[in-house]
Parts: C-alpha cells; structure tokens; sequence
C-alpha cells in the first residue's frame, strides 16, 4: 500500500469514528431532553411523539424561577399527566406551554405553584382535586381559552391574579355550598373568576335539594309550610 493510500486510510478511519461519536454525543443529548429530574425525589418523561409528559415519583416538585422549568416554553408538550405520589406543582412548572391542552392533576397534591400554568392558552378546562388547599399567585393568568374550572372546596386560598386575563371563563363549578366559596381568601385581580357562573354542589337533606344557594323540594310535589312553588321549584 503506498503512503497516499494509507493516508486516504486514516483520514477516512477518522472520519467515522468522529461520525459515530457525534451520533453518540447526539443520542445523549436527546435522552436528557426526554427524561429529567424536576423533583427530590419526583422525575419526567416526554414522549416526543404523542406530546405527553408524565410526572412520577413522591413528594414536592422544585420551584423554578422565572422561566427556567425544564418545561417552559416547550411547544412539545400537549398533555400532562401527574401521577399518585406527587404532592404540589412547582412555581413556574408549566410557564408558557402554549400548546398544552389537558392536565391531570391526582389527589395528593396539596398546592399550585405560582405562574405555574401562566399562558397556556389551549387550556380549555381543568379539575382540581380534593386535597389541593391553595392556588398560587398568577397560577391560571393569561390561560385566554379557559373557560370552565373545578375547584373544590378543600382550597381556602385563591392567590393574587390567580385567573387573570382569563377572558372565556364563563362557569365555576364549586364543589362545596356559596356560604364555603365566600370564605375563601380570594386576593384581587381576580374579576374573570368572580364574574363568572359559579356552580355550587348539590346538597341532599331528607328529600331537599340546596342548589345555588336555594332549597328545593320535590318529593310527593308538596312542600313544607310557607314555601311557594314557582315555576315547578319550590322556593
């Protein structure tokens, strides 16, 4: 073999070797883009294809600052999926995940962090669990699409701003009766919630039904002593 061909030898030897290591360093790369740690002891996996992120693991997710969430600004993610074991949403966790249509939040988290849902505006709506007893400052701002929510009534705070901007949402459905929802510690800037339809729970006492705030009766179509019948209810 001549020197020219040993040479061309080489240089082509190198040259897919350093093809292989960067489809190596490539492959890293995109393994720490899909799975993560956003939490002690809580950890994340996007699925790229489906847009799904999945949330697993016990305890607190960090709080992030300002938008330094691993899942801030991520046009990927289009559902999120927290599984049994996580117990709050961090500050900033979601920040500007503008395509993220649904979220499943499962009982046991206790707290929505602040800006944790800021512009996700294809929200459309949302259920809060049972054991979730405040919402942070700015949680829901600028979700434009929102336009129903479940809150139940575990939560005794509503933060700041929590629904500001929130122009589409037009029902509330509250898990609990109107003398719960008015002592929350709803803080200001809150308007688009509080001039929205809020639903309360029915409530079932021997044959009477507490709907809205008003008592109705229905068995046996009669009525205790001094209620009217208006309209097929009786108030």
């Amino acid at each position: 073999m001549t020197k020219t061909n040993k040479l061309l030898s080489i240089l082509l030897s190198v040259c897919m070797l350093l093809s292989i290591t960067a489809g190596l360093n490539l492959t890293v790369y995109a393994d720490e883009l899909e799975t993560g740690q956003c939490g002690d002891n809580v950890t994340y996996t996007l699925d790229s294809e489906t847009g799904t992120l999945t949330i697993s693991g016990t305890g607190d997710m960090w709080d992030y600052v300002c938008d330094y969430s691993p899942f801030s600004y991520n046009s990927s993610i289009k559902s999120v999926a927290i599984r049994n074991g996580v117990t709050s949403i961090g500050d900033y966790a979601f920040y500007h995940c503008t395509r993220l249509t649904s979220i499943t939040i499962p009982d046991g988290v206790t707290s929505i962090g602040y800006w944790a849902f800021e512009y996700c505006e294809s929200l459309t709506s949302i259920t809060i669990p049972d054991s979730v007893t405040s919402i942070g400052n700015y949680a829901f701002a600028e979700c434009t699409n929102l336009t129903s929510i479940t809150i139940p009534n575990s939560v005794t705070r509503i933060g700041e701003g929590a629904f500001y901007d929130c122009s589409n949402l037009r029902n509330v459905y509250y898990k609990g009766t109107e003398k719960e929802w008015r002592n929350i510690n709803i803080k200001e800037h809150n308007n688009e919630l509080l001039s929205a339809n809020i639903h309360f729970e029915q409530i079932h006492t021997n044959g009477w039904i507490k709907e809205n705030g008003k008592w109705y009766y229905y068995t046996n179509n009669t009525a205790a002593k001094g209620w009217k019948k208006v309209s097929g209810k009786w108030y």
